[in-house]
């Protein structure tokens, strides 16, 4: 069939617009939503470098806070003493015995094992009656200071219950019987008060002076005594450097 000029020109301006359509379809608009995701995951990786530019400004100390931290820790972990074996947790008890002059007859250790630590707590036991209310109530005239403030009511429910939470922590037991001078056994108890290491804890101690040959007489009159102690070994594992390589 022969196309007139009028069928010709309609017929072009119909396959350019099939084109103009077809171009749309498979090239611009797919462009435009590329277009568009690339905005958006622009826009989210600004957020995430703004989050991670506070971070590090936050952060910017992050070793003098670590460093400050740790030397926190190792100064409370100082009064503890180290995790260490039983063998060399009966020896170290051996040692003192040896300083103040006390004879260890024998010695045993218990296993390993955990003991819990309760924080303390001071409960006031005062009593306070309704006339001192009255009392107090009219001195303050209504006026509330912040001398009179209980500070435990800032305490929240949650943060007072942590404190309030034991925390467990290892622990030998080790008992042994000993001889000496009366005077060398109370100078070893008060030195466990004392001694850098605070965490050796006397559990139970029984004394007696002389011996059931000698009589009451004699045996009232000598400074040498026999007796069984018991003793809790309170060990801390030591946290290691984090600046170290």
């Amino acid at each position: 069939m022969k196309l007139n000029y009028r069928d010709r020109i309609l017929l072009t301006a119909v396959i350019v617009l099939l084109v103009w359509a077809a171009g749309i379809m498979l090239f611009i608009k797919p462009a435009i939503e590329d277009l568009g995701d690339a905005q958006t995951a622009l826009e989210d990786a600004k957020v995430t470098l703004s989050d991670l530019e506070q971070q590090i400004d936050a952060d910017k100390d992050l070793d003098a806070r670590i460093e400050e931290a740790y030397d926190a820790a190792s100064k409370i972990a100082m009064n503890f003493y180290d995790f260490q074996e039983a063998q060399v947790a009966t020896q170290s008890v051996d040692d003192l015995l040896d300083a103040d002059n006390l004879t260890n007859l024998n010695m045993s250790i218990s296993s390993y094992s955990t003991v819990a630590l309760q924080p303390y707590m001071y409960a006031s036991n005062v009593v306070t009656t309704d006339m001192d209310s009255l009392v107090v109530d009219y001195e303050n005239e209504g006026v509330v200071s912040e001398d009179n403030v209980d500070v435990n009511s800032e305490i929240t429910e949650g943060s007072e219950q942590s404190l309030l939470t034991p925390q467990t922590i290892g622990c030998y037991t080790i008992s042994f019987d000993f001889n000496g001078n009366i005077d060398d056994v109370k100078n070893f108890c008060e030195k466990l008060k004392s001694n850098e290491k605070k965490t050796l804890v006397l559990q139970s101690i029984d004394v007696s002076f002389g011996s059931e040959e000698e009589g009451e007489a004699a045996a009232s009159e000598s400074d040498e005594v026999s007796g069984s102690m018991s003793l809790n070994m309170i060990v801390l594992r030591k946290l290691a450097d984090p600046t170290a390589e």
